[in-house]
């Protein structure tokens, strides 16, 4: 998702009339790439939110809340230091380009007011968060050196220096006649490159836009338009410049499936008909909701999903290869029948010292003669010491690597509900909870320095007419809910072997059909396997439900349950959830 320079233009205008004037409250960094000012107008708090994520720079403003890390990173450090308390003066863009300025007056020595800028360029993966000062670089939240650009540093004490751009037009200043003319000269290039080279922040899809609104192929060379066609190009243009510089129409083109943002636009895109479109009353209103259906992370939260995947693959491969030497060791049988056929065979003269004796084979039904691999150096009757002495050694590593493959088969299950429990916690207090647990199981050294205690976080409720389904989110959460929170009365499901959560569902009498479907759609919704089709979610009453004995947290055992294959409808699940917001 990225928000070209027109679309920039609508949005500042929206975000400035809403920011102006509002003192900084505080300064918190959710993520490695994301910065939220909380603001606060008379009679109103506000959050902006600025991200330099590669794949979808946005800044936006909203009243939505964030948790706040126990320990904030350097940058976000830095940022309170000089613009907390302080007041914005405006936001502006530079042109009609992706960077803007965000103008902070601060109350410096001597009650003086100096102005400090945030420079927020929202470029692809080029993208970047500045704090300036007169031109010069305080910080940035992505440091660029010498060995990674060769155009521009962006460094402490270096001056900031715009990225290069190419010469082009912004239509709010310059005539719609000469605009067109100077498309229609660029008779070298197809018709949608033409738009984009001439018009400073026209992106791909706004150029498609025109082009198809004015029924043209947008891949047609300038030089091939007839007469008709650049007629009707041109009363086409001075129409959607029109609509430009209009009160913006905010839409959102998205893939649901893939939770996939299209495009975000100030007006209609009536090429977009593939996809799903929605309209909202703010720009600001459709970039919150395109970030939410792909999700925010929580800081650290991707960097310790990636560390439980690995640890998981590391089981995973060690399970492969305690397969294969188990399987060796299941010629512990083979070994000792060989051992009795060499002492059968101890009158045979070996004196020759040869590699192999010919005895007969006793436990073959037609008694068929085999070869036998001996040390020549050593009596038959030590060679048959040798083999049985590898017999007791494969029986005693069948034994130990029944135990391994037991243990590792466990770890994976562990490690695999952990990683389920990543994908779907909402809260900075969940991922500490499985950070804890990690370093109780041993797998994340403790940390070196106290961090600040968070309150617990308690399972998901969802509270129906007739109903209530509690959801635990992480391995914490399951046994609380299992086992202190819930009744012997209440209904448990799980997934049948696939990771996922607890899930409690409690009714004023027995459970109908209806309600045990509600709450099976959302242990499979919350399960490992939710994007699959028919997934079997066991359900039993909770006193059926037993932990064992030094068992891992999550971990329980279970018996009379029923089996349910359930398909979740994501829609209307996460139209429960949102209700529950």
């Amino acid at each position: 998702m990225n928000i070209d320079g027109i679309t920039l233009h609508a949005l500042v205008q929206e975000i400035d009339t809403l920011i102006q004037g509002a003192r900084i409250d505080r300064i918190t960094q959710p993520d490695k790439m994301t910065i939220v000012l909380s603001l606060r107008q008379p009679g109103r708090n506000l959050t902006l939110t600025i991200s330099a994520e590669p794949d979808r720079p946005h800044i936006f403003v909203s009243e939505q809340t964030y948790d706040n890390p126990a320990v904030p990173p350097a940058f976000c450090m830095l940022l309170r230091k000089h613009l907390e308390n302080s007041r914005i003066a405006n936001l502006e863009q530079h042109h009609l380009d992706r960077i803007l300025w965000l103008n902070f007056d601060v109350l410096g020595k001597g009650g003086r007011i100096i102005t400090k800028s945030l420079v927020i360029e929202l470029m692809g993966r080029h993208s970047n968060v500045i704090l300036v000062e007169d031109n010069v670089i305080i910080d940035a939240l992505r440091r660029i050196h010498e060995n990674e650009s060769r155009v521009r540093l962006i460094l402490p004490f270096e001056y900031y220096q715009l990225p290069p751009a190419e010469p082009k037009q912004n239509l709010f200043y310059t005539d719609e006649k000469e605009l067109l003319a100077a498309i229609l000269s660029q008779t070298d290039r197809i018709l949608n490159k033409a738009i984009q080279s001439i018009l400073m922040g026209f992106g791909t899809l706004l150029a498609r836009e025109l082009c198809h609104r004015a029924g043209i192929f947008e891949q047609t060379p300038v030089s091939e338009l007839n007469d008709e066609e650049r007629e009707r190009f041109a009363a086409i243009f001075y129409d959607f410049i029109t609509s430009l510089k209009a009160s913006p129409q905010p839409m959102l083109a998205y893939d649901a499936k893939k939770k996939k943002i299209i495009a975000v636009s100030p007006i209609p895109l009536h090429h977009i008909t593939e996809y799903e479109t929605q309209t909202f009353p703010t720009i600001s209103a459709a970039i919150s909701f395109a970030i939410s259906l792909k999700g925010t992370a929580i800081a650290g939260q991707p960097e310790l999903l990636k560390f439980v995947q690995n640890e998981l693959r590391r089981q995973q491969k060690k399970q492969t290869l305690l397969t294969q030497e188990y399987h060796s060791a299941t010629r512990a049988d083979d070994i000792r029948k060989l051992a009795d056929i060499l002492m059968a065979n101890l009158y045979q003269d070996i004196s020759h010292h040869p590699s192999t004796i010919t005895a007969i084979d006793y436990y073959d039904e037609n008694c068929a003669e085999i070869e036998i691999a001996i040390d020549p150096t050593i009596s038959l009757a030590d060679n048959a010491q040798k083999y049985y002495a590898k017999y007791n050694k494969l029986k005693r590593a069948q034994t130990m690597l029944e135990e391994q493959q037991r243990t590792c088969m466990e770890e994976s299950a562990y490690l695999a509900s952990v990683a389920n429990s990543l994908e779907h916690i909402t809260t900075l207090i969940e991922l500490e909870e499985i950070k804890k647990e990690l370093i109780t199981a041993k797998y994340l050294r403790p940390p070196k320095k106290k961090t600040m205690s968070l309150a617990k976080s308690t399972p998901l409720k969802l509270t129906f007419d007739d109903m209530t389904i509690w959801i635990g989110k992480n391995n914490y959460q399951n046994d609380l809910l299992t086992f202190k929170l819930s009744l012997p009365t209440d209904l448990w499901l799980h997934s049948k072997d696939i990771p996922g959560s607890h899930v409690i569902l409690r009714t004023d009498g027995e459970a109908a059909n209806q309600q045990i479907e509600i709450a099976a759609q959302l242990a499979a919704y919350f399960c490992q396997a939710s994007d699959g089709t028919k997934i079997p979610i066991d359900y039993t009453l909770r006193k059926y439900v037993k932990k064992p004995s030094g068992a891992k947290p999550g971990f329980v055992n279970y018996t009379h349950q029923q089996t349910c294959y359930i398909t979740p409808d994501t829609k209307q699940i996460e139209a429960w959830l949102k209700e529950k917001e």
